[in-house]
């Protein structure tokens, strides 16, 4: 198992009490908003819309005019790893 499917399932057993929603709905609520937390709310609840929002965020994502281009600063990159790698991690 990898460990963000480890990560992934610590966060599954979690009460789904108040604090619980509390958390999604910040993550939800980010400006702007990210397709990570998307992602991780996606995988939390099994909503669909919020993985539709997830791609929306990506593919939305546009390079800026002065945008670094370099090894280390390329696409947003968690949002990146998340999208790409979304399916790996998936029941």
């Amino acid at each position: 198992m990898s460990p963000v499917s480890w990560v992934l399932q610590q966060l599954k057993a979690l009460p789904r009490d108040r604090e619980f929603q509390q958390m999604l709905q910040r993550l939800e609520d980010l400006k702007p908003p990210k397709a990570a937390a998307l992602v991780l709310v996606h995988h939390l609840t099994r909503r669909a819309e919020a993985a539709e929002r997830a791609l929306e965020v990506f593919r939305s994502w546009q390079v800026p005019d002065d945008y670094p281009l370099t090894a280390n600063s390329s696409a947003p990159s968690t949002d990146l790893m998340v999208v790409v790698g979304w399916h790996r991690f998936s029941d």
